[in-house]
This record gives structure tokens, C-alpha cells and sequence, in this order.
């Protein structure tokens, strides 16, 4: 006969022990919730200010962009900047162009 007493400990079971340490782990994980994230990041935009060079083709020319990519629902919108020049006379007004050149 074996003799079993009472008041020792029973042994810890690494397999038992791994499998509650991964099932923890999985309960801490957030669920990818699209309205959450469209709640916590609503009308927050990040801006780059970009610059198109194409002075290497024949009639190139450097564009400014502005683009903005909104980080509710991970969209792009690229805007072209239209630069103006006060000073130029041939901006301003319409000019003739004489018809015996």
C-alpha cells in the first residue's frame, strides 16, 4: 500500500501551463473594428507637400501636389496646387498676338 499525504502540493502541468498562458494572450488581442477606428481617428488628416519633376521630357515642367491621406478609412486625395504670378503681365490679361509676324 502507498502511503498519500495530504498536505502536499499537487505538481504544475507545462502543457496546462502554456495552453492558459496562450489562451491570456488571445483575450488581450482588440478585434479589428472598422467603426472604431473610424471614431478615434475621425477628421485626422496627415498632409505631404509633393513635388512632381518632369523638366526631363520635352516640355516638363515641376508640379506642386498636396497630398492628403485620411487615416479614418485610409483614403488618398492628391490636389494640384495652381500657383499664380501677380507680377507677369501675360497672366493677368489676355494680349494680342499680331497677325503680320
Amino acid at each position: 500500500m502507498m502511503d498519500v499525504y495530504i498536505h502536499q502540493m499537487i505538481p504544475k502541468d507545462p502543457y496546462f501551463m502554456r495552453r492558459k498562458a496562450a489562451e491570456d494572450k488571445v483575450a488581450l488581442k482588440v478585434p479589428n473594428d472598422q467603426r472604431q477606428k473610424f471614431l478615434s481617428f475621425n477628421r485626422k488628416v496627415l498632409r505631404f507637400y509633393c513635388l512632381w519633376d518632369d523638366r526631363n521630357s520635352i516640355y516638363g515642367e515641376r508640379r506642386p501636389f498636396i497630398l492628403h491621406f485620411y487615416l479614418e478609412d485610409d483614403s488618398v486625395e492628391v490636389v494640384e496646387v495652381y500657383m499664380f504670378f501677380v507680377n507677369s503681365k501675360s497672366r493677368n490679361s489676355k494680349s494680342v498676338i499680331p497677325a503680320d509676324s
